[in-house]
């Protein structure tokens, strides 16, 4: 029992996009990464790349859904990561 709780609590679900975030800059150096545990609790790492340097941003996940406005692509990694079709 306690190895199934420790299971149902790791991050095995995740999503990851990766995109241009500078119309200036190709390359798909932005990213977004979801990790959920099976209760779909977890965070969304994203990070966006342009000319003037890098942003990282980590937002809580809590039962597959954000608190806060999400861009398209983290939008995309958590569909990806809840196992939904895009």
């Amino acid at each position: 029992k306690q190895l199934q709780a420790r299971s149902e609590r790791m991050m095995t679900h995740r999503g990851l996009i990766r995109f241009d975030n500078d119309a200036e800059i190709k390359g798909k150096l932005s990213f977004v990464l979801a990790l959920l545990d099976d209760g779909f609790d977890g965070f969304l790492l994203t990070s966006l790349y342009n000319l003037t340097g890098n942003r990282i941003f980590l937002r809580p996940v809590v039962g597959g859904k954000v608190e806060h406005e999400m861009l398209a692509e983290e939008a995309e990694a958590l569909r990806r990561a809840r196992g939904e079709d895009a």
